[in-house]
């Protein structure tokens, strides 16, 4: 995944699936980045937009 970047949730039945962001990432500068797991899906923002919007997805395939 070329300038990209993932997150996985360590939860008590184990680890989610990798959710892989779109949002191209510029070296030496500061993004705040944030996740999201409600149990069952995952969501993961950039700068306060989210990444499924982008066409970013889970590991699974699932926003």
């Amino acid at each position: 995944m070329p300038h990209g970047f993932s997150f996985r949730v360590w939860t008590s039945n184990g680890i989610t699936p990798g959710f892989y962001g779109k949002t191209e990432l510029e070296r030496e500068k500061w993004y705040h980045v944030a996740e999201t797991y409600d149990g069952r899906n995952v969501e993961m923002y950039v700068v306060g937009e989210p990444e499924s919007k982008k066409g970013a997805l889970g590991a699974g395939g699932k926003d």
